[in-house]
């Protein structure tokens, strides 16, 4: 890349510059942003380095304060209804709550809701949840959603809780993600439960793309 030939002895320097450029483009996927805007986003930042113009500071490398704003607005929001966005945010979240270094390969990957969209009448879900409105506030946001290393099991989705955690969350015993052991963890599953893990999530990607 142009920023390497121009820097390429400043390892220092290319690791910030490969970090913000991570940044700039996680925050263009996720704002769902056109090609038209990308292709002149990665223009102008191309223009500002043969230009040698600071790029750490301002510029287009940099995401402005509206930008910022508008990546935690999706990010708190119903993720799952972002096809596109949803499986490689959420790759990337677990990245971060994984041990360093530890990498996973898997041929399937799915999303899995914690808390099912469509829970039976008299289940336990519906004893967490019975108010509807807050229901469907946290069905399809980042708090209720994990990482499987299989396919989605329509039937196993609407069993309760406790099942879910120890025969579909897991395979002998364990579960590959650290995005869904958390939820292993837990011995129940309520608003203020979800309430508490968004936060924890949204801050960790906020502290990582540093999004104040």
């Amino acid at each position: 890349m142009e920023y390497f030939k121009r820097n390429p002895d400043d390892q220092s320097s290319a690791l910030r510059f490969l970090r913000d450029l991570e940044r700039l483009a996680y925050g263009l996927f996720i704002r769902r942003a056109d090609i038209n805007r990308r292709i002149r986003r990665y223009a102008d930042l191309l223009r500002a380095i043969k230009g040698g113009s600071e790029l750490f500071t301002d510029g287009p490398l940099q995401l402005s304060s509206d930008e910022k704003s508008e990546i935690l607005e999706k990010l708190d929001g119903p993720i799952y209804s972002q096809l596109r966005v949803r499986r490689q945010l959420m790759l990337r979240l677990d990245s971060l709550l994984a041990d360093e270094g530890v990498t996973f390969q898997h041929k399937v990957v799915s999303i899995e809701h914690v808390l099912p969209q469509n829970p039976k009448s008299g289940s336990k879900w519906l004893e967490w949840f019975p108010d509807e409105e807050i229901r469907n506030h946290w069905t399809h946001r980042l708090a209720n959603l994990v990482l499987l290393s299989r396919r989605k099991n329509s039937q196993a989705n609407n069993r309760d809780f406790n099942y879910k955690k120890t025969a579909y969350f897991m395979r002998g015993g364990v579960s590959p993600f650290a995005l869904t052991t958390q939820v292993i963890n837990e011995d129940k599953w309520t608003p203020d439960v979800l309430e508490r893990r968004q936060e924890y999530l949204i801050n960790k990607l906020k502290k990582e793309w540093r999004l104040d």
